[in-house]
Order: C-alpha cells, then sequence, then structure tokens
C-alpha cells in the first residue's frame, strides 16, 4: 500500500431494478475498494460495466471481483479492466454498425422503416373535431389514438393556417 492509512470497502451483493443502481448505491460515499461476488453483480451489459469501471477510476475506487479473481490493486487486474473497456467500445461500435447496415438494406428493398403512417381517415377526424373545439386528451380517447398523434395534426393545422394567411 502506498499509505498506511486503513482502505475503506464495500461489500457489493446485487444490482437492482429501476433507480437502484450500482451508481447512487455506492458512490453516495467514499470507499476506496468495492468487493463483489461476481461481475454480473454490477451490471447488466459490458456497456454499462465500462461506465462503472471508468467511473471508479476516476475517483480513485478500486475493484475486487472474487470470481474472475480481478483486483484493480494490481497492474494485472487494471490491464484486465482497461481491456474490457476496450471490448465494450468494439461490441456498441458493432452493433451500431450492424444496425445501419441493416436499415440501408431495408430501405433499398423499399421497405417502410419506423411506425406506420397515420390514416387519412383518421387524420380528417382529428381535423373535424379540433376544428368544433375539443381538446387533444378528449380526442385522443375517443379516436384511440396516441396525444402525439393529435399534437401532430393539430400543428400540422396550425402550420396550415399560419401558411394560408401569410
Amino acid at each position: 500500500m502506498e499509505n498506511d492509512r486503513p482502505r475503506r470497502a464495500a461489500l457489493y451483493a446485487r444490482v437492482s431494478t429501476g433507480e437502484q443502481t450500482t451508481q447512487n448505491k455506492l458512490i453516495r460515499r467514499r470507499f476506496d475498494l468495492i468487493a463483489a461476488v461476481d461481475v454480473s453483480r454490477l451490471g447488466r451489459s459490458l456497456h454499462g460495466l465500462a461506465g462503472l469501471f471508468e467511473e471508479l477510476r476516476q475517483i480513485g475506487c478500486d475493484l475486487y471481483l472474487d470470481r474472475e479473481a480481478v483486483d484493480t490493486t494490481t497492474p494485472a487486474g487494471r490491464a484486465l479492466l482497461g481491456m474490457a473497456s476496450v471490448f465494450a467500445a468494439f461490441e456498441r461500435d458493432m452493433v451500431v454498425e450492424r444496425t445501419k447496415a441493416g436499415l440501408a438494406r431495408a430501405r433499398l428493398r423499399g421497405t417502410h422503416i419506423g411506425r406506420p403512417p397515420t390514416g387519412d381517415g383518421t387524420c380528417e377526424a382529428i381535423r373535424s373535431l379540433r376544428a368544433q373545439g375539443l381538446g387533444i386528451n378528449k380526442i385522443a380517447r375517443e379516436l384511440r389514438v396516441g396525444k402525439s398523434v393529435v399534437q401532430r395534426v393539430a400543428n400540422e393545422m396550425r402550420g396550415e393556417a399560419d401558411g394560408a394567411s401569410a
């Protein structure tokens, strides 16, 4: 150890769901070392783990993973986590590249990408009800469409009205 000060360790057992993440459970207090049984207890994806590893590195907190025998207080442990971060970035880039290639292939085949367009009948019904003074929420409920659809058609109506008056 570089100094004789006792190290403060946090023992971490699992990742919960929702707002309970490793970041908001552990980073609230200052620790020198986080110990976990398994890397899977720290996060759900390689990308998430890479982010956690980087955050721990920035605040000067080491990590010990029992099953993987990774200890970032050693040069080998730091190297292993560095490689894991590189692989996480590579994996993320590969997913993005494959997604873009798939979308490009679909466009070349003429496949419509995204949600289906709102039917003309629905748009006309929205225009009619909006002209009668009904609110967006009521129209959405009555026609069983999303509020965003009604809002978009209402904005188009407003744009048409502005264009006609200009």
